[in-house]
């Protein structure tokens, strides 16, 4: 039986390195790879990563919680290795969440079946639409990191008392929140603990509530100092808040759907659509975290996955308001349904322990794992991909070489920062801040760049280019045959523009 065992655990664990692997070739041809790691490689190189007078302008509408995570991958000296360091941080996230949920069992005996279980939540986050951006190089993840992390250290602190493991949580939780905001309200985890375990209003929910604050205060104070308040109000709340939203007829938006104002009224209706129509789709994941709250509550046999379902309901308003903004999508719903799906395959993992047969346990289980991992494994049959020839790739070795004129590869310039080692404009950061406000940025915020590299490239979807063509004269030129696949432009900056 434990030869079975240990052979159908080998099974998984080389399957899910063929999937990390397979994957993780594909995220080198994801153009918003590149638009979400340069941040990062800017920041290693002390660029202020928000702007609102002077250049360069890196990024807008993400908190810094993700730069500061993948800071790792500026080890990298090209774009293949950078994104190979970054997405290695994911693979080491995803890994150790799944660990820390499933694998970390008092006794080591009932660790196998529940390894199982971690290996299906794996292969499940790949195969759902609302979770495979974790696979990816996006904001995404370090939210995820950043929010596993912080309930581990408070879970840990509800065990041994030490303020040193509040404060690290709480920190850990603002991080979450620095990342993206709609993580704001998992702020209220450490509170609402003293009301799950039956605490008493007084000592434990002044300290833990002070402790909050105090953190949170530092955290602000820090990145304060170091982007200045104004460019942060400007980038992560001004922007983001000026963002219409969508009707919500249907839950993922359909092509033509119309966009209301962004009044309190308006918003508030297509919230309540939107509630609709998710509790329509995923009332299992409503329903089944729903019995977890209630069934856990006030107990101590299964912390952690009432904390994982508490987190899960404190996310879905935020999540379904991202969702209902103009330009949401399905990895809007990516850190609810993380968690969600966590909470339910370790509590299932926790019946089956207490009332099936071990010998059914580790069948079911196993089998269970087998199956999420054929979805993944059908998507990446002839999916593979070289990442040497990836577009970032052919674009950093064609600068390397030098046989042509300098081009900027507008949306993420990536390649132009590890050649030049100059940090330049970053595409994506230009189009958000000025999205709803055309004149949002300064006029040099446009014709720096383009003035000195009059050569621009947009990939096959040409993200940005709405942006550079309202400011410049853009003339497409044949790409040479190292860039093919990218749009080459020659660009003259329009006179009286603004």
């Amino acid at each position: 039986m434990k030869v079975i065992q240990w052979f159908l655990c080998a099974l998984l664990a080389v399957t899910l390195t063929y999937t990390f692997w397979g994957y993780g070739t594909n995220a080198h041809y994801d153009e918003w790879a590149g638009a979400k790691l340069y941040p990062a490689l800017a920041l290693a190189k002390g660029t202020d990563l928000y702007q609102t007078k002077e250049g360069p302008y890196v990024l807008t509408v993400y908190g810094p919680g993700s730069p500061i995570f993948y800071l790792p991958a500026a080890l990298g000296s090209s774009p293949r290795q950078c994104l190979w360091v970054a997405y290695l941080l994911n693979i080491v996230t995803l890994t150790g969440c799944s660990f820390l949920v499933f694998g970390y069992r008092k006794q080591a005996q009932d660790r196998l079946p529940f390894l199982f279980l971690g290996f299906a939540w794996l292969f499940l986050l790949v195969g759902d639409k609302t979770t495979s951006s974790l696979y990816a190089i996006h904001h995404d993840l370090p939210l995820v990191a950043y929010l596993f992390a912080g309930i581990f250290f408070l879970l840990r602190y509800e065990e041994r008392s030490k303020t040193l493991d509040l404060i690290t949580g709480s920190a850990l939780l603002w991080m979450a929140v620095w990342t993206k905001i709609v993580a704001l309200p998992c702020i209220l985890l450490p509170l609402l603990a003293t009301v799950n375990l039956g605490m008493p209003t007084t000592k434990g929910f002044r300290h833990r509530t002070r402790t909050i604050i105090a953190t949170g205060a530092c955290l602000l104070f820090f990145f304060s100092l170091c982007f200045g308040v104004s460019d942060l109000w400007f980038h992560l709340f001004g922007a983001t808040n000026s963002y219409a939203w969508r009707e919500c007829r249907s839950l993922f938006g359909t092509p033509g759907e119309s966009l209301v104002g962004i009044g309190f009224n308006e918003r508030l209706t297509s919230l309540f659509r939107i509630s609709i129509l998710y509790f329509r789709e995923y009332w299992p994941l409503v329903l089944g975290c729903g019995l977890i709250f209630i069934t856990q509550f006030r107990k101590d046999s299964d912390r952690l996955s009432l904390w994982l379902a508490t987190a899960y309901f404190l996310l879905i308003p935020t999540s379904l308001c991202a969702l209902a903004k103009f330009g949401g999508v399905e990895n809007s719903l990516v850190f609810a349904h993380a968690i969600a799906f966590a909470a339910l395959l370790r509590t299932t993992g926790n019946v089956l322990f207490t009332h099936t047969k071990p010998i059914l346990f580790h069948g079911l289980t196993g089998i269970f794992a087998l199956a999420m991992a054929l979805h993944p494994l059908k998507a990446l049959i002839g999916g593979v991909k070289d990442t040497n020839q990836s577009p970032l790739q052919r674009a950093y070795r064609y600068l390397e070489e030098g046989k042509g004129p300098p081009v900027l590869f507008a949306l993420a310039p990536i390649p132009n920062l590890l050649t030049e080692h100059e940090v330049f404009d970053s595409g994506e950061a230009l189009t958000y801040s000025t999205m709803t406000n055309a004149n949002a940025l300064p006029a040099s915020a446009e014709t720096a760049v383009p003035q000195r590299i009059k050569y621009l490239a947009f990939g096959p979807a040409p993200y940005s280019y709405t942006f550079y063509a309202s400011r410049f004269g853009l003339r497409l030129i044949p790409s040479p045959e190292i860039l093919k696949g990218w749009k080459i432009y020659e660009a003259t900056p329009k006179q009286n523009e603004r």
